[in-house]
């Protein structure tokens, strides 16, 4: 090319392989991205539909065999993860029943039984009662497991509570647990509505109230609520804990393991604390 110099021409050659450069690899780019980007929307959009539709999908072509590879394997998790949901749900249908109904007929021989506790010899009137209590902890503990082990949320219908009243009522029911400690128990006295569903905060105070009594040692148990805090409850601990004292029922060892599972579930804010002489627990922003 006239007018140019052969340093100018280099440098256009060098210009125009650059060009051509960055192009290709632009291309080749695309190439790459644009399959695993398709592979990225294929799992979004398989991970929002049901998992029993997964196993009859056919998998689309990702243009590379490592891509299609890995299609597969996450195609193959998720038939596993749906035939295992499949297996706990059948489980939690059969325990449904096979705990219920016995422990419904229990409860109902228990309460025949009772009508006739005026001709009972005083020991036995003990053994009644203590058998009514585990009688009725584990309803409670078996229907507490099966709600928090459902899959539907929408059965969890929220209305106005009163949570002083609940506090109250489990209060009364599980003071059994503190008939031989000198225990001093302060409830809040203000009005504390909260909108959630009136089954998981029975089961939720019940928890927290049984943890409380049963594991508390003498001194004051206080319950707190408020708005922007929540609902708290703090205990002294007791150094050693006498087991095979009737009043403690021997325990079941899962009451805040239920607590902070139902919190989970229901995004609830739980958070416990603990030092040398108390134990805390605060629930808060309930929905």
């Amino acid at each position: 090319m006239p007018g140019l110099t052969i340093g100018e021409v280099t440098a256009l050659l060098a210009l125009v392989l650059a060009v051509l450069s960055i192009g290709v690899i632009y291309n080749l780019g695309w190439s790459v991205l644009r399959p695993i980007k398709a592979l990225r929307e294929w799992n979004r959009q398989i991970a929002l539909k049901d998992l029993k539709s997964k196993n009859i999908e056919q998998l689309p072509d990702f243009r590379f065999d490592e891509l299609n590879e890995v299609a597969r394997q996450i195609q193959s998790s998720l038939t596993e993860i749906s035939q295992r949901n499949e297996k706990e749900k059948q489980l939690l249908r059969a325990l449904s029943h096979e705990l219920r109904t016995p422990l419904a007929i229990t409860k109902a021989s228990l309460e025949l039984i009772n009508k006739t506790e005026s001709q009972l010899a005083p020991k036995l009137t003990n053994k009644l009662s203590k058998i009514q209590r585990a009688n009725t902890n584990m309803c409670a503990t078996s229907e507490t497991l099966l709600w928090l082990w459902s899959d539907d949320l929408a059965q969890f219908e929220t209305q106005p509570i009163n949570l002083g009243e609940v506090i109250e009522q489990e209060l009364e029911h599980n003071r059994y647990l503190a008939v031989n400690k000198l225990l001093d128990v302060s409830v809040f006295e203000q009005e504390a509505m909260i909108e959630a569903n009136p089954v998981l905060i029975q089961i939720l105070v019940r928890n927290l109230v049984r943890n409380a009594l049963q594991y508390s040692a003498e001194g004051k148990i206080a319950i707190d609520f408020q708005l922007d805090a929540g609902l708290t409850i703090t205990n002294p601990i007791a150094i050693e804990t006498d087991y095979a004292n009737e009043s403690n029922d021997y325990g079941y060892g899962v009451g805040m393991y239920l607590v902070t599972t139902l919190c989970q579930k229901m995004g609830w804010q739980c958070t416990i604390s603990q030092d040398a002489k108390q134990f805390k627990v605060r629930i808060a922003k309930f929905v």
